[in-house]
């Protein structure tokens, strides 16, 4: 399952966004991709759902992406299951050394407020529906457990590791935070634009 190179066809580092979505994931992605990078997000959930099927079946857990530099909104969720491959953080530096990866992040109850709205409230019925609750109470209290636990947990993980990571905060953080965390891409500040904003 590992790739003792860790870098992508071109050489440079992969770069994996570990955070949850609606925190600025389309922003990441455009960014690298306006900047001619190979970079995948969220691809119909088809990318969360290879990655969970590479790790069962013990395949490279980058099967089938082997060709794009920089991941992001890694997940799938569905009536019946919810894979959430940005938390294989743990199994992805382990097979792909020397990758870096953001925890992308802002103000969680923007961040609540804005899973809610997704999709027209799509998204969350499909939560509820997979949770087996009723109300935005019970699905809100799940959510920020959730997003506690997840920040905590790569804290943890990455806190005093040799593996380059960075977080990022959408809502104040500036894109020079990514270029001088990423050296080896060369971006143009000229092209980061924010994605994916409600119309207000």
């Amino acid at each position: 399952m590992s790739d003792m190179t860790g870098t992508s066809p071109g050489g440079l580092p992969r770069v994996f966004v570990i955070g949850f979505n609606r925190c600025g994931t389309r922003t990441i992605h455009w960014y690298f991709k306006s900047n001619g990078y190979q970079a995948v997000h969220w691809d119909e959930g088809n990318l969360a759902n290879a990655m969970f099927r590479n790790l069962v079946e013990s395949l490279p857990l980058l099967a089938g992406y082997e060709s794009f530099s920089i991941f992001s909104d890694m997940e799938l969720i569905t009536r019946d299951f919810a894979f959430e491959a940005y938390k294989l953080y743990r199994y992805l530096d382990a097979a792909y050394p020397n990758s870096v990866f953001i925890l992308n992040t802002r103000d969680a109850d923007k961040w609540i407020s804005s899973r809610l709205e997704h999709g027209n409230g799509g998204y969350a019925r499909k939560w509820k529906r997979l949770l087996h609750v009723t109300t935005d109470d019970e699905l809100i209290t799940h959510w920020r457990d959730d997003w506690n636990a997840h920040h905590r947990n790569v804290d943890k993980y990455f806190s005093g590791s040799q593996t380059r990571f960075l977080k990022f905060n959408i809502e104040t953080d500036q894109p020079q935070k990514l270029n001088d965390a990423l050296p080896e891409y060369t971006l143009d500040l000229g092209k980061y634009a924010p994605q994916g904003r409600r119309k207000r």
